[in-house]
């Protein structure tokens, strides 16, 4: 019958961990161990349950020894490693035998010793030294590790010269280990070569070598095999010790997400993780020393190795909650030479074949590199002015100014002259006239962009762009004001045509090097079609091979991907505005002006995408959409721009047709996919690919409102934003899908880059009255050159019925900070404001150490509101939501008595009115202005309650997700180029993890700036 229930316990395991994405689960999962012990006693895992279960979850299962009767583990410490036994030592010649089978990276082949005629086990590999540090730490908690002995050098000898060269082949091509170089220090004599940084075993183990790896065949669901997870991961060391983060893993929704790659083989429960972290809690400082001196590494990578194993030692007591003293970290350790500031400096250590430091990757915007933005940047600004002062040639257009200019002075003639002919001075008359207008416009730019553009998703990207513009409308002058007022009117009908050509940038050198020819982006769609009709049209041997044709296929193909990069797009867009506007300003000379603005319009835009999304991926969206709008502009100029206030509302309709096309030269359609993507290429249009019988596209339809205040003040900026669109999906096979987003967020910040562009433009006209064409560049103060930015939006996402019926609503509330550049101070400063603001440890470790800058930095903080936390919200009643406001109060100080804290200083009555004109306007079927204050309700919470005081509003940790993120080039660190993610509070309260709109965009695999059609709407960032 036991074996009966073990059996059944091995299977729910078994499902248990099928369910898993690679994380150890945060709690008890009814999954205890096999091989747990009490009193002496072995425990079948339905007997530890019912421990846990009788006691109503007190009894702690982690606390449960596994059986001793294996020869793996003791439950004694080992105060004093002991000495790695094996007759080979330093220097020795041993006999080479034959490989051994092992998993990639890895080289293991078996010697005889000429000694003792015995068979051994040596191994090469990168993360030798990793084994040592595990052999080291198992022993030093009560495992068992058979001997593992470092070699500084051998030399192994060879048959003849056949197996000699074998092995080097073997080293590099099979094993996949590395170069051979790293470890043959020296041909000699007599087919030998001389080996280095290597270890020596047994070649057959009664027992497990765990130090050497597991397998989940070998765990069995006994808590002695699982429970390595922790230990294996916290020396998990590759290589470079400068990569070994300064933690050992992150909390990620309802799991503990270790670094290590093959964390989900060992199917460690939370009790079995929680277990094994009370026994490395008990290693002393002096205990890790000796751990890390056992791996006869040099001293200076001791040096720092050791505090990182004990910086990761801590956060793995955090992470499972164990009740132990910090040990103290240096994350800055030096010993002037090698090792300055807890980085090793130097890559090569004679006598290792690990160098245990790569060096930094390349920064993007090295000095090199900025040398060659700002020539970058030099360049579009003079050929924005020449293009401008080319616009300003008379016969392209009317001169307003001078013709205006001519009427008003006709008018003041008249009244000279019959001043004169009445012989007493005439005022000026309050009169207006009217005189037709023509323009044309040539468009000719090559910029360097960074942030989305033009609804792409680059971060950096080269923007060439050419087109023609034409308008017509009306000008209407007036005169007779009071001094110092000015005021005229005019409307426009203007038709344009342009193209845009955007490449993601990885060096902004080589971007300098792009042909300017290329900047005729009808000549680039031309030879694109070209190579893709050759491709298209090639003649393929109907008796050949798949093999043959696929590489047939795949070498037609290649001149046309090597020309368009992964991420590239195409865009021709055509487009009819119209509008009017009236302004009024005044002044005094030149030296300080005023004016106000108004500026009704309306536009349609028709536009052609194709964008290569991957390798053998390309995407083709035609859109089509139309917008109205009203804005209001108040500015103030002196000898420098000064103040710019701007409010623009807007509404309109907007519709998106998507297809995709796949160039896999194992696909059987590739060729015809070939042709189809060349005629939408070479024509603009995808009537082609709509008459195919596979072509049925994803439609998206939206109908969108949006109004956006401004305010900019010399360079500082501000922008609110608040928008709501209904978005309908339909999916090639016509099943349609309804949303609805409504947005509410500001962003404020530092632009100099557009204050510089502006002040210029202002001293050309202020100098020659002409207009010097430069653009201000996008909307995000972080996304210009030496600008910073904050940002803070909600979104309020739901899936809904076709009549309207709400399905399941979102929330996401962003704190963004991003910029051309930080340095460390400030960005460890912005984690410590938001460790303080929610009394949350995001970052366990200071995993920004090795960072001096971060450039186009992001640090964000996201905030996850789900369905389940929302109807909790709703449903509570105020006095509750009163006293929730009362006790979990944002304040700096904690000595603050809630008792004493009355509603009007915690903001609750303000949330209340939110929560109240949100449930009025869902009454009334207003489910925009509904919308909007439930989103200023959960804004005002998260600026007044403290975390724990979300999490109560919410009703658990099982409706709210929290987790911040660091993305950016970090220079200095080895991995900077690879985002850091926070711990996270919280669970995912949906298989919506983004909530359902994010959820179909993906599924879609839509670009983000085409789904939320970004090329008409406003974004914050």
């Amino acid at each position: 019958m036991k074996r009966l229930a073990l059996l059944l316990v091995l299977l729910w395991s078994a499902w248990v961990f099928a369910q898993d994405k690679g994380t150890i689960p945060d709690r008890y999962m009814n999954d205890p161990a096999v091989d747990l012990t009490r009193h002496g006693k072995l425990l079948m895992p339905d007997e530890v349950h019912k421990l846990r279960e009788d006691s109503k979850g007190r009894f702690d299962i982690s606390t449960l020894n596994p059986e001793e009767s294996s020869d793996l583990w003791k439950d004694v410490f080992v105060k004093d490693l002991p000495e790695d036994k094996n007759p080979v030592i330093d220097m020795d010649e041993v006999n080479y035998h034959s490989p051994v089978l092992s998993p990639s990276g890895i080289f293991r082949f078996n010697i005889t010793n000429s000694g003792d005629g015995k068979l051994y086990t040596m191994m090469l590999s990168k993360n030798v030294h990793s084994v040592l540090l595990a052999k080291s730490l198992l022993r030093k908690i009560g495992y068992q590790i058979p001997d593992i002995k470092y070699l500084p050098r051998v030399i192994l000898k060879f048959k003849n010269e056949s197996d000699k060269k074998g092995f080097s082949s073997y080293l590099e091509n099979v094993a996949f280990a590395g170069a051979a170089k790293n470890w043959i220090v020296e041909e000699l004599e007599d087919n030998k070569l001389l080996l280095q940084d290597l270890v020596i075993m047994d070649s057959n183990h009664t027992i497990y070598n765990l130090a050497v790896g597991v397998t989940s065949d070998m765990i069995q669901s006994r808590r002695l095999l699982s429970s390595l997870a922790v230990p294996l991961s916290i020396v998990n060391l590759t290589e470079s010790v400068n990569m070994l983060r300064w933690n050992v893993g992150v909390k990620d929704g309802n799991g503990i997400a270790l670094f290590h790659d093959q964390l989900p083989e060992f199917q460690c429960t939370w009790d079995d993780a929680r277990w094994i972290s009370r026994r490395i809690e008990k290693l002393t400082r002096e205990d890790w020393k000796e751990i890390v001196d056992s791996t006869h590494i040099p001293k200076a990578v001791q040096m720092i190795l050791v505090e990182k194993l004990i910086s990761r030692r801590n956060s793995a007591m955090k992470l499972f909650k164990v009740d132990a003293d910090e040990l103290k970290v240096d994350s800055n350790i030096s010993n002037g030479v090698e090792l300055v500031n807890g980085k090793l400096t130097q890559q090569n250590w004679p006598g290792y074949a690990s160098r245990f430091a790569y060096g930094d990757p390349d920064s993007p915007l090295a000095d090199s590199e900025m040398r060659s933005f700002l020539k970058s940047r030099g360049i579009s600004t003079l050929l924005d002015l020449v293009v401008a002062q080319i616009n300003q040639i008379p016969f392209l257009g009317t001169d307003i100014q001078k013709i205006n200019n001519e009427k008003f002075q006709e008018e003041v003639n008249k009244v000279i002259a019959d001043s004169v002919g009445k012989s007493q001075p005439q005022e000026l008359p309050l009169k207006s006239w009217i005189f037709p207008t023509f323009r044309g416009q040539l468009i000719l730019s090559r910029n360097l962009v960074t942030g989305t553009y033009l609804g792409t998703d680059n971060l950096v990207q080269l923007v060439d762009t050419v087109g023609v513009a034409v308008g017509a409308g009306g000008f209407v002058g007036v005169m007779g004001l009071p001094t110092p007022l000015t005021a005229y009117a005019s409307g426009e009908a203007l038709m344009m045509r342009t193209y845009a050509h955007l490449r993601p940038v990885t060096s902004i050198q080589k971007s300098l090097k792009y042909p300017f020819k290329n900047i005729m982006i009808p000549l680039v769609k031309r030879d694109y079609g070209q190579k893709l009709h050759n491709a298209a049209t090639i003649a393929l041997d109907p008796n050949a091979s798949e093999e043959t044709r696929v590489a047939k296929i795949e070498e037609a193909l290649k001149p046309f991907k090597d020309s368009m990069d992964v991420g590239e797009s195409i865009l021709i867009t055509d487009s009819l505005a119209t509008y009017a506007g009236a302004k009024v300003g005044a002044g005094y000379e030149k030296f300080i002006t005023a004016s106000v603005a108004l500026s009704p319009g309306h536009q349609v835009v028709s536009r052609f995408h194709v964008h290569r999304k991957s390798a053998d991926t390309f995407q083709i969206y035609r859109d089509l959409g139309n917008v109205g709008s009203f804005g209001l502009n108040f500015t103030l100029d002196s000898l420098i721009p000064v103040l710019d206030v701007s409010y623009k509302k807007s509404a309109g309709h907007a519709r998106v047709k998507f297809y995709q096309l796949n160039l896999n030269p194992k696909n059987p359609d590739v060729l015809k996919n070939a042709s189809l993507l060349r005629r939408a290429i070479v024509s603009s249009s995808t009537r082609d690919i709509e008459e195919d019988e596979k072509g049925r596209p994803f439609i998206l339809k939206h109908n969108f409102k949006e109004s956006s205040p401004q305010l900019k003040l010399f360079f500082w900026q501000w922008q609110w934003l608040n928008s709501s669109t209904d978005i309908t999906v339909t999916n090639p096979k016509g099943d349609e899908r309804y949303f609805r987003r409504q947005y509410h967020g500001i962003t404020k910040g530092r632009n100099y880059q557009a204050y510089v562009n502006q002040l210029i433009s202002h001293w050309v006209n202020l100098i020659f009255e002409r207009k010097a064409g430069l653009s201000e560049g996008g909307s995000n103060p972080g996304y210009s050159y030496k600008g910073s930015g904050e940002t803070r939006y909600l979104t309020l996402d739901e899936e809904l019925t076709q009549t309207g019926k709400k399905i399941e609503p979102f929330v996401k509330l962003s704190r963004i900070y991003n910029g051309w550049s930080i340095d460390r101070k400030k960005a460890e400063k912005i984690l410590d404001d938001m460790k303080q603001r929610y009394r949350f440890d995001f970052f366990n470790a200071p995993v920004l150490n090795d960072t001096r800058r971060i450039f186009m930095y992001n640090i964000s903080l996201n905030i996850f509101f789900y369905k389940n936390g929302i109807e909790t919200l709703l449903s509570m009643k105020d006095e509750e939501i009163r006293q929730i406001f009362r006790e979990n109060m944002q304040q700096k100080n904690l000595m603050i008595n809630p008792a004493s804290v009355e509603d009007a200083d915690t903001g609750v009555d303000k949330f209340i009115r939110f929560l109240a004109r949100f449930k009025k306007y869902e009454e009334k079927g207003d489910s925009v202005k509904a919308n909007k204050y439930l989103l200023k309700a959960l804004s005002q919470a998260e600026l007044k309650v403290n975390l724990k005081g979300m999490i109560a509003l919410m009703g658990g940790e099982e409706n709210i997700y929290m987790n911040s993120r660091i993305d950016g080039f970090r220079e200095g660190d080895e991995d900077g180029d690879k985002a850091i993610v926070s711990n996270s509070l919280g669970e995912f309260g949906s298989s919506n993890i983004l909530g359902p709109v994010v959820q179909v965009q993906r599924q879609s695999e839509m670009i983000e700036g085409e789904f939320f059609i970004y090329w008409m709407m406003t974004r914050l960032i």
